[in-house]
């Protein structure tokens, strides 16, 4: 699965416990972030530091990618079964960008206008 949103998405725990149930269903599953300035080793901590809370240990199950140019970004969308929204923000961009090479996406309907990009 992957999430290649900015992770200014994620600051507030919203989903934390959807992402978190959707790798205890998938034993498999490995979530990708995007890392990078201006977010940095605070920002990464404490996202492992939220899902650790809720069982998921990140070093096995999350896996955070580097900020990458447009072909490599749309090579690392290709390699995603899935890519999630993250609510209540959409992918706007990101979306058209997976969906134009056939990558499904996992929304989450958001009554706020950022949330309707998808």
């Amino acid at each position: 699965y992957c999430l290649p949103q900015t992770l200014y998405k994620l600051a507030e725990p919203a989903m934390d416990d959807t992402f978190a149930a959707i790798l205890r269903e998938d034993e498999e599953g490995i979530l990708v972030l995007l890392d990078g300035p201006p977010y940095g080793n605070s920002t990464t901590q404490s996202l492992c530091r939220r899902f650790e809370l809720r069982g998921l240990r990140c070093e096995e199950r999350i896996c955070f990618a580097p900020q990458l140019g447009s072909a490599e970004f749309l090579s690392l969308l290709h390699h995603c079964e899935a890519v999630l929204d993250a609510f209540p923000h959409g992918g706007w961009t990101t979306t058209v960008d997976a969906l134009s090479i056939g990558v499904p996406i996992v929304s989450f309907p958001s009554l706020a206008l950022a949330g309707r990009g998808t």
